[in-house]
């Protein structure tokens, strides 16, 4: 029984925890936006019932996060990304769920004291408008809705406000 026990903690439990990083198909292409690319059309309905489109972005900066809540290195990210949303108004901060419903999204966000928009997805659609594997991902774009910078697994926090420092002065231009 405690070897049965062991197992199931040692190694089931990150194996399934790392699968909500990771996608089905890991031979699939990686980045269809990378730095340099205009951000994809979409449109996403939001936890207060409020849409967004890609052009509703237009005009000022803007973070896209890809996200799930049983993803370790999304749970280690979003508490920077909210806080930062705060350190910088004048960023529009969109945070996306790739395939998870708005309850358990809900009840993560409660616990872990999050404030950010979030719009639960119940697919990957959304997701792969700008990628195939990987989460979190992060994208920041400028006023134009142009990709500046691409976080993948890992977010540089010194690098990603130096961006939003960078594009904050764009804006008020």
């Amino acid at each position: 029984m405690k070897k049965t026990l062991f197992f199931l903690l040692a190694f089931l439990l990150p194996a399934l925890t790392m699968a909500s990083c990771m996608n089905d198909d890991e031979t699939a292409a990686g980045d269809s936006v990378g730095i340099g690319s205009p951000l994809p059309n979409f449109t996403v309905t939001l936890s207060d019932g409020s849409t967004v489109s890609t052009a509703d972005l237009q005009g000022a900066p803007s973070v896209i996060v890809f996200f799930h809540t049983l993803c370790g290195d999304c749970q280690r990210e979003l508490p920077v990304v909210e806080r930062f949303s705060h350190e910088f108004p004048g960023v529009r901060f969109l945070c996306i769920a790739r395939s998870q419903g708005k309850e358990e999204i809900s009840a993560y966000w409660q616990k872990n004291g999050l404030t950010l928009p979030f719009s639960p997805q119940p697919d990957a659609a959304v997701y792969n408008l700008f990628a195939n594997s990987y989460i979190p991902r992060v994208y920041v774009s400028d006023a134009s809705c142009i990709v500046r910078q691409v976080f993948v697994e890992e977010l540089d926090e010194e690098a990603f406000q130096q961006m939003l420092q960078t594009l904050n002065a764009e804006s008020s231009k």
